[in-house]
C-alpha cells in the first residue's frame, strides 16, 4: 500500500556538506579518565577536568570571588 499522507512517506538522506569540519577519534587524542570526553588539545581537557574536580584556582583579590578560567577572572575584573 503506497504511504497516504506526507507523514507517512520516508525523509530523503541529509545532503552531504562538502565543506564541513569532521571531528575523528584520532584528532582527539586526549581523553577525560571521568567521563570519557575526548578534546583535541590538552589546555582543553585540563579546563575541562575542572569541572570534574570543583577546583577554581582563580580568585579575585578584591572581592574573592573564584573563577576555573583566568580568562573570566579578567573580565571580572
Amino acid at each position: 500500500m503506497p504511504p497516504t499522507t506526507l507523514a507517512d512517506q520516508p525523509l530523503p538522506p541529509a545532503p552531504a556538506r562538502p565543506n564541513a569540519k569532521t571531528k575523528t577519534v584520532k584528532d582527539r587524542p586526549f581523553e577525560c579518565k571521568t567521563c570519557f570526553r575526548k578534546f583535541n588539545q590538552k589546555q582543553t581537557l585540563k579546563q575541562h577536568i575542572l569541572t570534574h574536580t570543583g577546583q577554581r584556582p582563580f580568585e579575585c583579590n578584591i572581592c574573592f570571588k573564584t573563577f576555573t578560567q583566568q580568562g573570566a577572572l579578567q573580565r571580572h575584573m
